[in-house]
Parts: structure tokens; sequence; C-alpha cells
């Protein structure tokens, strides 16, 4: 699909939250994925599309302010359960499905960002890296990203036998190619200054400190 950028001319002062709203011809509303200001026009053969939706299928384009939309917003109905789109594969369709202790910050790119503890419905991230992130414009409609940790990291394993050494204990004989066996905890997230950004997290490890009726294995910040 080729893709071209439909700039819009906006003659007076636009807040900066603001945001389009497409409302389609069965009356629905949708808030496109885009940047402030800027709908994608798209083409596939003879079919264009604006913001991803159908361009026969558009009643209307407008602008609202994140104050409109705060007041029209009417919460979910629905039970509280997505066990039919609870796996993988379905990912781009969870929104704040699978989000565990949730840590929110507004990068300079405008976009909200949202980093969680690894926990899913049925385990679904298993094998997928850790500390899935999502991003947002309006704080309520959220596009799953992915993990921001690809796999354990190396320190982890060099400070637990750094300290099991100066206890006058062996190395851990927990498997670290087996990176599922660590827990991966509550990521804070935090801008400290323009374009630098930390995230802050806890991980478990596996096993006891020295056998049986002994301590958990330590846990790390990293």
């Amino acid at each position: 699909m080729k893709h071209l950028l439909l700039s819009l001319a906006i003659m007076m002062a636009v807040p900066a939250a603001a945001q389009f709203v497409i409302t389609t011809t069965d009356g629905k509303q949708t808030t496109p994925t885009s940047e402030r200001n800027t709908l994608r026009i798209g083409r596939s053969g003879t079919s264009w599309t604006i913001g991803s939706v159908m361009i026969n299928r558009i009643e209307s384009i407008e602008m609202q302010s994140m104050e409109e939309r705060y007041d029209a917003y009417v919460g979910p109905t629905y039970s509280d359960y997505y066990r039919s789109f609870s796996g993988w594969d379905q990912r781009s369709r969870w929104n704040l499905a699978n989000v565990h202790d949730p840590s929110v910050m507004r990068a300079d790119d405008g976009y909200y960002y949202m980093y969680t503890t690894d926990a899913s419905f049925g385990g679904a991230f298993t094998g997928h890296g850790h500390f899935m992130c999502r991003r947002s414009r309006n704080l309520v409609d959220w596009q799953f990203l992915g993990a921001t940790m690809p796999t354990l990291p190396a320190w982890i394993r060099l400070k637990l036998n750094e300290i099991r050494a100066e206890m006058g204990l062996g190395e851990s004989t927990a498997n670290f190619d087996d990176d599922n066996q660590f827990g991966y905890w509550a990521p804070c997230v935090r801008r400290v200054a323009p374009g630098l950004y930390r995230m802050y997290y806890a991980i478990t490890c596996p096993g006891t400190i020295n056998g049986d009726g002994t301590w958990s294995e330590r846990a790390f910040i990293g």
C-alpha cells in the first residue's frame, strides 16, 4: 500500500491534545492512530482510505479537543472478560486487556507510553520478551507495541553469582537460558530529560539461597 501524508492547515490554535474523530455512515466514531494534525491517506488498487477507514464509509471528519472527548466518553458496558481474544495472535485487539501494574509516561512525541508486569491470561506473553509496551494519544485507545526487553539481562547472572561468591556459595543452578523462569515485575518509567527516559524494574530469581529451608533467591531492581 502506498501512503501519502495529508497535512491539514489549521487557521486557529488547536489544543495540543486534540485528535481527529471520523464518523462513518453507520453512525460510529473512530479515532485513527496518527500524528497530531495529520491524517494518513492510503491506496490499495482502486480503494482509498483516510485514517485506515474506507473513504466511501466516511460521513465526516472533525477535530475534537481532549476535553470534548472526555465529556462524550461512555465507559464500556460489557463484562470484563477477554478470554476469546487473550491469545498472542490477538494482541492487536488487547487495548487494556493483559495489563498489570501499569506505569504510564508522556513522551516528547506526544504519545503516552505504558509499560507493564509480565502477566497474561493463559500465559500469552511467554516466549515473546518482557515488560510489554503500549502507546496512546488519549489514555483511552491503546496500541500494543510489544516487548521492551527481549531476554533476561546478562547482568542478572553476573551480579547474582558475584553476591553468592561473597557469601561463600557456589554459582546459581538456575537455567539462565530459560529466562521465563524469572519474574518480571512492576516497571516504573520516567522522563528524566528531553529525549531521555528510564525504566526501573524488578526481576526475581528462581530457587533458594542455599537449599531446602533457606530463603528464596534474591530479587533485583534494574
